[in-house]
């Protein structure tokens, strides 16, 4: 028996995560797992969970087996503990103006808000490539063999003229 999705002819990943991480397809269903709050104009359930020994508990027909099903709980919880960030941070963000239409410079080009003929056609920069290249430019420039020689002999000069 090949069974199908309700609304389209391919089981999407979402559809399948979902499948194998609930309960009842291994076939423990459980009730009473949630109380309801009211906060006067209206009711909340669905972020409140009862204490475990107030579930019961039902049998019903596994679908999947208990080696899949302990082998998914446990790659479950080794990914639940890695955090993706989804919006990282780059090293010039908020700092970058466009030198056309001096809009605030995002990591996917200048300012997009003026559209048509005022629309800047300024090319969109990667925050991840413009971060490295300005690194690579400061340990040229600032971090460079010869810039540093002569920090530190300022530097030891000033701690010799010191009192």
């Amino acid at each position: 028996m090949k069974a199908k999705p309700k609304k389209s002819d391919n089981w999407s990943k979402v559809s399948i995560h979902e499948i194998l991480r609930k309960r009842c397809y291994s076939g423990n269903r459980f009730y009473n797992v949630r109380k309801t709050k009211d906060l006067g104009s209206r009711t909340l359930t669905k972020k409140f969970v009862k204490d475990e020994s107030e579930w019961i508990q039902m049998s019903v027909p596994k679908i999947i087996d208990d080696n899949i099903t302990s082998a998914v709980t446990e790659k479950l919880e080794t990914k639940k503990h890695t955090r993706i960030d989804r919006h990282p941070s780059y090293l010039l963000a908020g700092l970058l103006k466009c030198g056309i239409c001096d809009a605030s410079y995002t990591y996917g080009g200048p300012g997009r808000d003026n559209k048509g003929k005022k629309a800047c056609n300024n090319r969109s920069l990667r925050g991840d490539q413009l971060g490295r290249h300005v690194i690579e430019k400061l340990n040229k420039v600032i971090f460079s063999e010869e810039n540093l020689e002569g920090t530190n002999r300022e530097l030891i000069a000033r701690l010799e003229n010191q009192p």
